[in-house]
């Protein structure tokens, strides 16, 4: 789908940066407070260091705790519009922020790695 991506993302994690574009267009119209929100901060990548903590896990399981950190963040009536838009079909209001905030959890996870605090490795089969 999309190719365009968020500063310090790599594709890694989230192939397709389009939904959250959408959000960040719809939020600036109709509530601009909303758009910032969602915007990986630094105490995200600090608990993305604090939850890995030297650990191995799966990509998986570190987006499963950042998506219950970062969903209230997402506003529900502009993530369902974006979702919407974008794939041409309707979302309840939950699975649509469900949708973005796991995008915003894979950006996170795709920034920390930029600033070296993951390393995100392919499993071998």
């Amino acid at each position: 789908m999309g190719s365009k991506k968020p500063l310090a993302s790599t594709g890694k994690v989230v192939s397709d940066y389009s939904p959250l574009f959408k959000y960040w267009e719809l939020a600036l119209k109709l509530k601009p407070e909303e758009a910032e929100k969602i915007i990986p901060r630094m105490e995200d990548v600090k608990s993305v260091e604090e939850h890995v903590g030297g650990r191995k896990m799966t990509v998986e399981e570190l987006k499963r705790h950042l998506v219950r950190e970062v969903i209230s963040r997402v506003d529900p009536s502009i993530a369902q519009q974006a979702l919407g838009s974008v794939y041409g079909v309707e979302f309840s209001e939950e699975e649509a922020r469900m949708k973005i905030a796991d995008i915003v959890a894979g950006w996170i996870i795709e920034v920390a790695e930029f600033f070296g605090i993951v390393d995100l490795k392919t499993r071998e089969t």
